[in-house]
């Protein structure tokens, strides 16, 4: 049957002497019914194919041989045409076209059956009717039984146990770095640097974060939309650039103080979450308008200052803005004052540079100082003039 319908209702050539291998492509082609198609024998019998049901399920009683002298009959559906659908914890969820007949077990095969987490004991059928939306639930022995009406949902609940196929990664400066379990959402940082057995000496802890996995059956509070955010703000146009550029740094990441013992216990993991603690590398890493930017060893004397790294970087460059030089933190990289922050290791040090002038503007600001020059010159010898001639009247007048 689906190689004559291939042939049918695609560009085929209707020779059924050659089988096409891909015959439920055309599953997408028109608005026809695949799964009520009526043949009817030329001894008068009649017998009806399922398509859908045969290529999701392989049962070849839904796709039956033709013989000589069928008549085959296909018809249009409507997009208000009845419909079923089954959803939640099935491999596959599918809505398709309504038949007489079906039963929740019908569904749950072209669904491809149950996923690992589906709570297997029951199914729930939600029924519309006059009075609002009955929920039945159905036990294992009716699902053959039952039988579904148009429009019925049939939705497999999931299983409220524990998911034990869930776990985070921990990386980098711990005493046992790996893959553990976890209890989504409820396993805190905390318990899960105590079973990593906790950080090493080497540990960078201010520079500690985690990167979410976000999977959305995780289900993370405060996801982050930039689009939701910019329709009810009074932004202009560089503002909403400038919010897209912040919504594509570090959204997925959390920072965190491995020293705060109270963050670390109300951070909560979940699955596919990924912990890094990096190496303190014992260096300061100095940017920008220096003579010779890198890294230098950092130095724990508490009287050690940012000029004094910036003068192991050779002092500062010609175009250096002595004014605006900048302690970026390791880890979170928060910018800070020099007299705001105390140097710590994995610092970086930025100076900036004095702004570069754009040759038209300089052009432009050099005719705009000549041309308050030369009025500055003739206001001064008008002034002068008017002088003279007040002098010149004045001694006309007392002669």
């Amino acid at each position: 049957m689906d190689q004559v319908i291939y042939q049918s209702i695609t560009d085929g050539n209707r020779d059924l002497t050659k089988s096409v291998s891909n015959s439920s492509n055309f599953l997408d082609k028109g608005n026809f019914s695949f799964r009520d198609i009526t043949i009817e024998r030329a001894n008068g019998d009649i017998i009806t194919a399922d398509l859908i049901k045969y290529f999701r399920t392989g049962n070849y009683e839904s796709n039956p041989f033709v013989k000589d002298g069928d008549l085959i009959t296909i018809k249009k559906v409507s997009r208000e045409a009845p419909k079923l659908s089954i959803s939640g914890g099935v491999k596959t969820e599918i809505e398709l076209e309504f038949r007489k007949g079906d039963s929740p077990q019908d569904l749950l095969e072209i669904s491809g059956g149950f996923v690992d987490e589906a709570d297997t004991s029951k199914l729930l059928v939600f029924r519309r009717s006059v009075a609002g939306v009955e929920r039945i639930e159905l036990s294992p022995n009716t699902w053959n039984t039952f039988e579904l009406i148009p429009n019925d949902r049939v939705v497999v609940p999931l299983s409220r146990e524990t998911d034990f196929s869930t776990s985070v990664w921990v990386y980098g400066e711990v005493e046992t770095p790996g893959n553990f379990p976890i209890i989504n959402g409820q396993t805190s940082a905390s318990e899960i640097l105590d079973l990593s057995g906790g950080v090493t000496s080497e540990a960078l802890i201010s520079a500690a974060y985690l990167v979410r996995n976000n999977n959305p059956k995780n289900g993370i509070p405060n996801d982050f939309n930039s689009d939701l955010l910019k329709r009810t703000s009074d932004q202009v146009l560089q503002g909403l650039e400038y919010l897209d550029a912040e919504s594509r740094v570090s959204q997925n990441k959390v920072f965190i103080d491995l020293k705060d013992q109270n963050q670390l216990q109300n951070l909560k993991l979940y699955d596919g979450d990924r912990l890094y603690i990096p190496r303190d590398p014992q260096t300061i890493f100095v940017f920008g308008q220096v003579n010779n930017p890198g890294y230098f060893p950092f130095s724990g004397e508490n009287n050690f200052t940012v000029s004094d790294y910036i003068s192991r970087a050779g002092g500062f460059a010609l175009a250096a803005d002595k004014e605006r030089v900048f302690v970026i933190k390791a880890g979170n990289s928060t910018w800070f004052d020099p007299l705001d922050t105390k140097i710590e290791s994995g610092d970086k040090i930025f100076v900036d540079r004095q702004p570069i002038e754009e040759l038209n503007a300089l052009r432009t600001y050099e005719i705009q100082k000549a041309q308050l020059k030369n009025q500055r010159v003739q206001l001064i010898m008008t002034a002068i003039t008017t002088i003279t001639g007040i002098i010149t009247t004045y001694v006309a007048i007392t002669k």
